[in-house]
């Protein structure tokens, strides 16, 4: 979004999204994280300097090798099945779903609403079975109550979100107002859909 960029910003990024809290990033850690991107060939050093005798800083861009893997791991946390031990993955495509089309967001989204329901039809049957066997206290159906309103209340965001992209919220890839100068570079390069005049797509 902001590249080429140094750590710093990165950093201040990360935080501004809470990163630390429901990713479990560590802020120390960022620093690092970009040299082994470097190390790996998804980032590369765009500049080292020093503005007013601070210490210099390097300015990281992302590659080719780079935007391929960051694509393969949007879409892996965007469509994955649902996951009811964290929602990490997910958030973490949430912050990035400019990267993709609307049209792909309201898919995914359609297809996190089949998977919510079907998770929430197969909890009642389990939680109904629970209860037929003697031996087990009848509280701990609970558990299957708390595990079914938490996946509820997902359930309940996603079709609001859902509806909400339905209606124009947002601004996603070949729209205007991404306002991502590396997204131009991609939707240039063809990676992402563009848009004519008329909203129409191009690709």
């Amino acid at each position: 979004m902001l590249q080429p960029v140094h750590g710093y910003v990165v950093r201040r990024e990360l935080l501004s999204w809470n990163v630390d809290e429901w990713a479990s990033v560590n802020p120390g850690s960022i620093y690092g994280a970009l040299r082994t991107l470097a190390k790996g060939g998804y980032v590369v050093e765009a500049e080292t300097a020093s503005e007013g005798g601070r210490p210099a800083r390097t300015t990281y861009r992302m590659t080719e090798d780079g935007e391929v893997e960051f694509f393969e791991l949007f879409r892996q946390n965007l469509w994955r099945n649902v996951d009811t031990t964290t929602l990490a993955g997910f958030q973490a495509a949430l912050a990035f779903m400019w990267a993709a089309t609307r049209d792909e967001v309201l898919q995914a989204m359609e297809h996190r609403v089949h998977q919510l329901e079907g998770s929430i039809n197969a909890l009642g049957f389990s939680g109904r079975q629970l209860l037929t066997i003697p031996q087990k206290p009848d509280h701990v159906v609970e558990l299957f109550h708390l595990h079914e309103a938490m996946l509820r209340g997902q359930l309940d965001w996603t079709r609001e979100f859902l509806q909400r992209v339905r209606d124009g919220a947002y601004a996603f890839a070949g729209e205007p107002g991404v306002g991502a100068p590396w997204h131009d570079e991609l939707a240039d390069r063809g990676v992402v859909r563009t848009l004519d005049e008329n909203d129409a797509p191009l690709r």
